[in-house]
């Protein structure tokens, strides 16, 4: 019952901070049953999935613990259906697309891959600085023109292909180890990989729902990401969508 007093426990401090998200809530469940369906079936999940992490304090990260490879998938997966991206789209296309215009490793008319491109936010954003874009995603919804339905531990793409590999999902990693090896392998040898992410547990920032890949600190990440075959060229703080750092980095060999 754990699972189901921090769930009640978290859309009440929702509710409290925004006290019309209810009536908003319920008029969405009256006028289409489907949502509610979906919000149960997430709850199922949820509890299916728990809040089990295990530790790796050698190297300061943490992973959660699923039961089995299909569950990560289905937990992956369900995220869209549980979230608005609408104003996301909007707002972070312009922020992404400002980050993108003044860094020199981007040119027009590059290749870039974008992982765990959800709606495609990061693909348009590529694509306003001319770069010849598209992204991947456990689920990439219905007509999804930007986005093609793939995973990213196991990248379609053939090797040493891409120009750029974007990210800023990577504590959505089921292996981070993995899914960067799949990086090495797609990106060309003059090729950049590009990481977004938070500063991690040490700066006080936490997991959350869907993540499933932790760290202490960013510098944690660096090192897993530098092990697996890239060097860091440089990194610059971010505010948005969370606070933390973008990575900048060049395959080793």
């Amino acid at each position: 019952m754990n699972w189901l007093i921090s769930e009640l426990q978290r859309q009440t401090r929702m509710t409290v901070q925004e006290p019309l998200r209810f009536i908003r809530v319920f008029r969405k469940w009256v006028s289409d049953p489907r949502r509610l369906r979906e919000y149960l079936s997430f709850i199922s999940l949820k509890r299916k999935v728990g809040e089990r992490w295990s530790e790796d304090e050698r190297h300061g990260l943490q992973r959660r613990e699923y039961r089995s490879y299909g569950d990560y998938l289905k937990h992956q997966a369900s995220k869209l259906q549980h979230i608005d991206l609408s104003d996301y789209d909007k707002w972070f296309r312009k922020c992404l697309t400002e980050r993108l215009a003044v860094m020199a490793e981007i040119q027009p008319g590059m290749s870039a891959l974008c992982l765990a491109a959800r709606i495609g936010t990061e693909v348009k954003a590529f694509q306003d600085v001319g770069c010849f874009s598209v992204g991947i995603d456990l689920n990439p919804g219905p007509d999804n023109k930007y986005v093609l339905l793939g995973d990213f531990h196991e990248i379609q793409f053939p090797s040493n292909s891409v120009d750029v590999v974007y990210t800023n999902s990577i504590d959505h990693a089921f292996d981070a180890v993995k899914m960067v090896s799949e990086v090495k392998r797609v990106l060309k040898p003059t090729g950049v990989f590009i990481v977004e992410a938070p500063h991690g547990r040490d700066a006080g920032q936490a997991a959350e729902d869907y993540e499933s890949f932790w760290w202490n600190s960013d510098t944690d990440l660096q090192v897993i990401i530098e092990r697996c075959g890239f060097l860091m060229a440089r990194r610059e703080a971010i505010e948005r969508p969370a606070v933390g750092v973008a990575l900048v980095f060049y395959p080793a060999d």
